[in-house]
C-alpha cells in the first residue's frame, strides 16, 4: 500500500509543499541564528582589539600586518597560490550555474 494511494493528487501535494516550506523554514531560522552568532563574535573581537590599540598606538600597524600576512601565507599554502576575483567570481559562477572550486569557497570566507 502506497501513501500516494490513499490520499487524494491535492492533499499528496499539500503535504508535499509544506514539508518543503517547513524545512525553508527551519534552514533559515538556524542560518540566520548563526549569522548574529557570528556578527556578535566579530563585534566582540573588534571591540577587544580597538581598546587594546587605543592603550597602545603600535597596535594599529601590528594588526593590519598580522591580517595581511595571514592572508598571504592562507592563500600561499592553503588557497594554491591561486588568486580570487571578489565577488565577481561568484556571481559570474551563479551566472553560468558552474561550481566554484572547494578550496575558493573557503578563501572568500576568509578574505
Amino acid at each position: 500500500m502506497n501513501f500516494k494511494n490513499h490520499v487524494s493528487k491535492k492533499n499528496y501535494r499539500w503535504v508535499k509543499w509544506s514539508r518543503i516550506v517547513l524545512c525553508s523554514i527551519l534552514v533559515g531560522v538556524s542560518v540566520g541564528l548563526l549569522t548574529l552568532m557570528f556578527k556578535n563574535l566579530v563585534e566582540q573581537y573588534e571591540h577587544l582589539l580597538l581598546d587594546k590599540a587605543k592603550k597602545n598606538n603600535l597596535f594599529f600597524v601590528i594588526f593590519p600586518f598580522i591580517g595581511l600576512t595571514l592572508i598571504y601565507f592562507l592563500r600561499q599554502f592553503v588557497f594554491n597560490k591561486k588568486k580570487n576575483k571578489g565577488i565577481t567570481e561568484v556571481l559570474e559562477a551563479l551566472r553560468s550555474q558552474k561550481k566554484i572550486p572547494s578550496y575558493k569557497v573557503f578563501s572568500h570566507f576568509f578574505n
